[in-house]
């Protein structure tokens, strides 16, 4: 088998460690805070874990991601079975061989910490049956309250992600102290004393951890206007150097963040709502909140932070000059896109960032809305096919499909971002060419999928779209394909 040091992100498939066979991730709850000057991410991500049915079916991608991960593992001389510490590792607290091993795959991660987080706390506050004197009784407790909150059906996406936003946050459990884990090139490895099967592993984990400057998941550079800037730039390892995740293709699960940046950037990120930036105290960072509700791979995770801007609809005055120790940005303007029909629409300003920073209305106010009666850009009607009866194969989740105005909506909602000195061109060249993209797919494909769409010029050098050119799956199951802008969701 080859080892992890012969094997180049570039050209290999990746190996997938994460043991999905046995658990799987449900929702990550990251809590990250982005710092330009280390040009490192650090924070936290919780994880809610269902384990899988003991004995049931396990697909090809099970097979292969067990596979892959026990012929890497090996016994020390004291039994435990985990490899030996490669450089960098950290390894926590006293293993057993009969322990049972979470897996995830991660890569340049420096992992701190990993934690179980005190579900009762957060149960009682609910009003949840109260944790009682038996352990065995309270962490059949715990569990029944975890599966409860992973089963909520769709119609009640909002109190569920409310009671992930509050376990997300809640202490880390009194009694069991730092879980036990072990970092290699491409996973990190959680343990808990005692525990011998994944229906007893603690089901809410906290691992503490920062990104490393060269970590391949996200790109620090410099934007048009000479000005810092990091996104998940289409990595070939996905995001395993963003967080810690499961990537199998069987991995499927929601999220939620909460980012804290410098106040004069923005923050983007691929959730089903726009955000609305909130203060933090008395420092100069503002907190961005994001979400999902329909399941996803975690590498369709995407995040950008910098000194963008919204383009407007109108012509901004004095283009180029507002930006701050910019660079000359002159070269070819929007004449490859000037024969197309301008389309109608408008921008309701908000914030100076205009992203919608009016907490009180929650409304889509930084969005340009293009109108729906332009017939010219409706070559086919969806609404009379829909009723209300229309039901779909996949899991639960709050599904488009399922809603009758999602089918006549031929133009999402849709927002374009650059640095100052690209606001005319992306204005010309990009903003009133999308409404005529999305309603032309629309026709040809019928529903968008997403809600909303934010389109995001980043600088030039962009490694990937994920789509230039076809990558197979490998031996293993591992999907190649890298994160994508623009932020469609």
């Amino acid at each position: 088998m080859e080892t992890d040091g012969d094997l180049n992100p570039d050209t290999d498939d990746l190996p997938l460690r994460a043991n999905t066979s046995h658990i799987l991730v449900r929702h990550y709850a990251l809590d990250l805070s982005v710092h330009f000057d280390k040009k490192i991410i650090s924070g936290s991500v919780v994880l809610f874990l269902e384990p899988r049915s003991a004995g049931g079916p396990k697909t090809e991608d099970d097979v292969g991601s067990e596979a892959g991960h026990c012929a890497r593992q090996r016994p020390d001389n004291d039994g435990t079975a985990f490899e030996s510490p490669a450089e960098g590792s950290r390894s926590s607290g006293s293993a057993d061989a009969e322990d049972f091993t979470l897996v995830l795959d991660c890569c340049d991660l420096d992992v701190s910490r990993v934690e179980e987080v005190d579900v009762d706390s957060v149960s009682a506050l609910l009003g949840f049956p109260p944790k009682v004197a038996s352990e065995d009784t309270s962490a059949s407790s715990r569990a029944a309250f975890i599966q409860h909150l992973l089963s909520m059906p769709s119609a009640r996406w909002r109190e569920k992600h409310r009671l992930f936003s509050l376990c997300g946050r809640g202490p880390g459990a009194r009694n069991a102290g730092s879980l036990g884990f072990q970092t290699d090139r491409w996973s990190l490895q959680v343990r808990k004393a005692g525990v011998k099967s994944p229906q007893s592993f603690p089901r809410i984990i906290r691992i503490h951890y920062a990104t490393r400057p060269l970590g391949g998941s996200v790109r620090w550079t410099k934007d048009q206007d000479n000005r810092e800037c990091v996104y998940t730039a289409g990595s070939p390892i996905n995001n395993r150097a963003l967080f810690p995740c499961q990537e199998p293709p069987v991995a499927m699960s929601t999220w939620q963040a909460r980012v804290r940046a410098p106040s004069d950037c923005v923050v983007l990120m691929s959730g089903d709502d726009q955000a609305a930036p909130a203060e933090n105290g008395d420092t100069h960072f503002l907190i961005w909140n994001y979400y999902v509700t329909m399941p996803m791979p975690a590498s369709t995770f995407t995040l950008a932070v910098g000194h963008w801007r919204q383009v407007p609809a109108e012509t901004p005055s004095a283009p180029g000059k507002e930006a701050e120790g910019g660079v000359d940005c002159s070269g070819p303007t929007a004449e490859l896109v000037s024969g197309l029909r301008n389309s109608t629409g408008e921008v309701v300003r908000g914030s100076p960032h205009q992203t919608g920073r009016d907490e009180a209305s929650g409304s889509d106010a930084a969005f340009c809305h293009s109108s729906l009666g332009d017939q010219e850009l409706s070559l086919t009607d969806y609404s009379g096919m829909v009723d209300d009866g229309i039901s779909c194969s996949h899991g639960d989740y709050p599904c488009r499909f399922a809603e009758r105005s999602a089918w006549s909506q031929r133009v999402v909602p849709h927002r374009v971002f650059s640095p100052v000195c690209l606001l005319q061109k992306a204005q010309m060249g990009v903003l009133k060419l999308l409404p005529q993209c999305l309603a032309a797919a629309h026709a040809v494909l019928g529903v968008h999928p997403f809600p909303r769409l934010d389109v995001l010029i980043v600088p030039a050098g962009f490694s990937s779209l994920g789509m230039a050119r076809p990558r197979h799956l490998g031996p293993s199951g591992s999907d190649r394909k890298g994160t994508a802008f623009p932020l469609a969701l």
